[in-house]
C-alpha cells in the first residue's frame, strides 16, 4: 500500500508492505506499536529500517523472532 505523509515539507509518499490482519502475535504488535510511537516522537528513525530493506528485503519475510529481534533492536537505535 502506499502511505501518505504530511510533513513540514510537504506531503510524503512511501511504498508500505503490510501483512494481512492477524498474522502478528501480541508481542509482534507490541513492539511494532512501540516503534511507531518512536518514529513521532522522533526517538527512532524509520531510514533505518529502510536500509535493512535495501539489505535484506530480497531474502523474503523473516520468522517472527527474528522480526521480534529486528523490531527491539530497531526500537533502541
Amino acid at each position: 500500500m502506499t502511505l501518505r505523509l504530511q510533513t513540514e515539507y510537504g506531503v510524503e509518499e512511501l511504498r508500505v508492505y503490510s501483512a494481512a490482519a492477524g498474522g502478528y502475535d501480541t508481542e509482534e504488535d507490541a513492539l511494532s506499536q512501540e516503534l511507531l510511537a518512536r518514529f513521532v516522537t522522533g526517538t527512532a528513525n524509520p531510514r533505518t529500517l529502510e536500509a535493512w530493506g535495501r539489505d535484506h528485503g530480497s531474502e523474503g519475510t523473516p520468522k517472527a523472532h527474528v522480526r521480534e529481534d529486528l523490531l527491539r533492536a530497531w526500537a533502541e537505535i
